[in-house]
């Protein structure tokens, strides 16, 4: 397993391996992990370009880390562990049940009201 961390830009990505999966950061100037992700062997170089280019994908950085790991199935678990441990902002993920907020039913304003609650992450 080989790390590598380089400069989040074009010619900073033509000096990333390709032949092996990998976990990788995408870093904010201050070294902080902004987004983790996977990306399979012969994949790397195209899937960091996908958080360059302007759109849904775009993620901004100034650093990428990459770990070169033996199969994908390692490499997810890894990108788990990170994203686990080091929550990053562009990581959130939407899910059917995000949309919904949570609700307590009241009794004092009737059997049918609902009263919104917040809840602590």
């Amino acid at each position: 397993m080989r790390k590598k961390t380089v400069k989040f830009n074009k010619s900073g990505l033509v000096n990333l391996p390709n032949d092996k999966p990998v976990v990788y950061k995408i870093m904010s100037e201050k070294g902080k992990t902004v987004y983790t992700g996977v990306a399979n062997r012969g994949h790397v170089r195209d899937r960091l370009e996908e958080h360059l280019r302007k759109g849904k994908d775009r993620i901004p950085g100034t650093m990428v880390q990459i770990e070169q790991l033996d199969n994908i199935s390692q490499a997810r678990k890894k990108e788990s562990n990170i994203i686990a441990r080091t929550d990053p902002k562009y990581n959130k993920q939407r899910t059917v049940a995000s949309f919904f907020e949570p609700v307590s039913f009241s009794k004092s304003k009737g059997r049918n009201a609902v009263k919104k609650r917040t809840v602590k992450k």
